[in-house]
């Protein structure tokens, strides 16, 4: 069966000397594609083959792979390209978004949206500071754990449902996938936390409800972006089952740069004034 779909190149690797398999993201959910002779130099699928690009796909569905007739480039996203920081960030986000979507045509238009909304704002900023880029991560992080239903409440006590965000700071509790108050921390001791700060609650919180195409200002300081990214990563991991290699790729660009240190001391008081999240 031929059809036409809207997708983005999440992943694109060579097959044989001339083809290239593709996993597509549609507004329906993943799906497998080859491109024959995409590899070639005057091939006219070439440009829609590259990571990230977004284009109108011409496939043939059958049994098995679909198979890619032609292909026209919406956008192919140039400036993700020409930064190895945004290429990385890029292949992370991309890797998310295929997590939490379906196979196709059983996905619904979140991630796709979700995703192709990220990739734009990634593309069009000129300003590739470490932590803004990590501040994107985090937002994206946020969204995927709410698409595959694996979020934590940001509000809640998740043992006794005492407001979070009206706290000094609160606690996240890896075994339980949940934030606690400090009063609930203090009657189980032997559970291991790490301490979030109030304030930082109220920051995720406001991306959680922030809808991805209305989102505006986004800036977090160093040490919430470094927080923010040991609870999220290690929620994504063991309530959502996702943790793609292209963490541990960004994981060692951000060493190289000396990004990976965890966040400590008081530093991350003074620090928290430089976070904000708005909406369009």
């Amino acid at each position: 069966m031929q059809q036409n779909v809207t997708a983005i190149v999440l992943r694109s690797r060579p097959y044989g000397e001339s083809h290239t398999t593709l996993q597509l993201l549609t507004e329906a959910g993943s799906l497998s594609a080859m491109a024959r002779g995409a590899k070639k130099p005057q091939s006219r699928l070439r440009a829609a083959t590259a990571m990230c690009a977004k284009a109108v796909f011409t496939i043939r569905r059958g049994s098995g792979m679909a198979t890619v007739l032609q292909a026209e480039v919406l956008d192919s996203h140039r400036g993700i390209h020409e930064s190895l920081d945004k290429a990385a960030y890029a292949a992370y986000f991309c890797d998310l978004a295929g997590a939490a979507a379906p196979p196709y045509p059983d996905g619904g238009r979140d991630a796709f949206v979700l995703l192709d909304a990220l990739l734009t704002r990634l593309d069009a900023d000129t300003q590739t500071e470490i932590d803004r880029l990590g501040a994107l991560a985090r937002f994206l992080e946020i969204k995927i754990l709410r698409l595959v239903g694996a979020n934590p409440s940001y509000e809640f006590c998740g043992e006794c449902g005492n407001a979070l965000m009206e706290q000094p700071s609160v606690g996240y509790v890896v075994s339980r996938g949940a934030f606690f108050c400090r009063q609930c921390l203090l009657k189980l001791p032997i559970l291991r936390s790490m301490e979030v700060p109030g304030k930082v609650m109220q920051v995720i919180d406001a991306m959680d409800k922030v809808p991805y195409t209305q989102l505006g200002q986004l800036r977090l300081s160093p040490v919430t972006v470094r927080l923010l990214r040991q609870v999220l990563r290690l929620q994504l991991s063991e309530y959502a089952g996702i943790s793609p290699k292209s963490g541990k790729v960004l994981e060692e660009i951000l060493r190289s740069f000396g990004e990976w240190d965890s966040p400590s001391g008081d530093s991350s008081v003074d620090a928290r004034g430089g976070d904000e999240v708005k909406g369009s």
